[in-house]
């Protein structure tokens, strides 16, 4: 473990101690402010990089309302996972008067996710760069719940396998996951040609569900489930009670 000692606006000093991957504590609070040297408390808050990249099974990230100004991508990687009894959870603040939102700027992808047993809830994606997808997934297990999407350069939450691995077994592809409630519209790529609002396509595994969902004004497709012959048939994927315009 290593001390920090912080110096408050106030003046007065407190001292943090901080253990890698272990903050002592069950919730996190992130803002578009925090710092990497924060305390991860509602006062003194932690940036969005550091939490995500430090957060062990059972905890909450807090996400603080505000825009959060992204200048590269939220890359969760994989092997930063939750388990079945204590997933790993990004929320919005509940005593926050609006939705929080991850502003990418049109600079990269938005969020890339390779974790395992993660839960999401309320918050919004918008404004990856061109081509770049706003929210994928790549880990089994997961759910996102109320997340919108909008105004990406390409499909708002789509599940394909993390980038960088070339695996053509399914069983390796994300499966399992659960998006619930969310809206994606209005992404468009460049072209107009590959944006969709949601997608298991090209290299997912079985059991991912879209469950009360609702796709407009994409470029694309309001779900889009293609698959390559160079990569094989994808896993089976269940659309219940969505909708699409």
């Amino acid at each position: 473990p290593m001390l920090f000692r912080w110096r408050c606006p106030e003046g007065q000093e407190i001292t943090v101690m901080y253990n890698k991957g272990n903050y002592h504590t069950t919730t996190i609070y992130v803002s578009p402010t925090g710092l990497p040297n924060g305390a991860g408390t509602r006062e003194y808050p932690y940036d969005i990089y550091t939490a995500v990249a430090n957060v062990v099974p059972g905890q909450t990230i807090v996400l603080m309302e505000g825009t959060y100004k992204m200048l590269s991508s939220l890359k969760i990687q994989r092997g930063i996972n939750g388990t079945a009894e204590n997933p790993i959870r990004m929320v919005a603040d509940p005593q926050a008067a609006t939705r929080p939102v991850l502003d990418f700027q049109r600079l990269c992808a938005g969020v890339v996710h390779g974790g395992d047993y993660w839960y999401f809830y309320g918050f919004d994606v918008t404004n990856s760069a061109d081509g770049q997808k706003g929210f994928q997934v790549s880990g089994d297990y997961n759910l996102l719940d109320q997340i919108h999407t909008y105004y990406n350069g390409n499909t708002g939450i789509q599940i394909s396998r993390y980038s960088g691995t070339f695996d053509l077994d399914i069983t390796a592809w994300p499966a399992n996951n659960l998006v619930r409630n969310c809206t994606s519209y209005c992404n468009y790529d460049a072209g107009f040609e590959d944006a969709d609002g949601f997608a298991a396509k090209l290299t997912c595994g079985e059991g991912n569900v879209f469950d009360g969902c609702v796709a407009y004004h994409n470029a694309d497709d309001g779900w889009d489930l293609y698959a390559k012959l160079a990569t094989g048939s994808i896993g089976s994927v269940t659309i219940r009670n969505c909708v699409a315009y």
